[in-house]
């Protein structure tokens, strides 16, 4: 069925990694030009004052964001972080392959928490510790935390299931 409560875990995981993937992490500002560090980069802020920010190792795209291979690699880990649990959710049948998947999404998680933490780390000591006295934390990277618990809820969840279904074999 997939009217379980896990699949609720599992929904509410594929959320929380989606609004820490279009959320800013940073903000900060430099040389007049607000900026803010996302999963998949450095983008300019929301205000009227836009600069350009180049860094060794990144480039600038059309779209105003710096990428690096960091960002690339964190955000390419966090999108699979949120399509395995809901790719789990439509395999309620087999609980074990479920059960097998939410595992491997709690290490993906904890992978795109740390790539994200070395991001964070790596923007810090570069750019902005050189340059700007402006570095503002969100919460969101914390999300990934909540996300991590709700998952595990998640795979509590399916093994119960597992054990209820092999009880009632046993009774037949």
């Amino acid at each position: 069925m997939i009217q379980r409560v896990q699949t609720v875990w599992m929904a509410l995981t594929v959320a929380l990694v989606c609004v820490v993937i279009f959320t800013p992490a940073v903000s900060f500002s430099m040389g007049g030009a607000d900026f803010d560090l996302m999963t998949y980069g450095i983008k300019n802020g929301p205000g009227p004052d836009s600069g350009v920010m180049l860094f060794y190792g990144g480039e600038e795209t059309p779209g105003g964001v710096v990428t690096s291979t960091l960002s690339v690699c964190t955000v390419a880990l966090l999108v699979l972080a949120a399509l395995l649990p809901f790719v789990a959710i439509f395999l309620f049948r087999n609980r074990g392959l479920q059960a097998r998947l939410l595992g491997a999404e709690f290490a993906l998680l904890v992978g795109g928490s740390a790539l994200l933490g070395w991001n964070i780390y790596s923007t810090w000591r570069n750019v902005v510790a050189t340059m700007s006295d402006n570095f503002f934390f969100s919460f969101f990277p914390l999300l990934l935390v909540v996300a991590m618990l709700t998952n595990w809820f998640a795979i509590r969840g399916v093994l119960r299931d597992e054990i209820m279904v092999r009880a009632a074999d046993r009774i037949r």
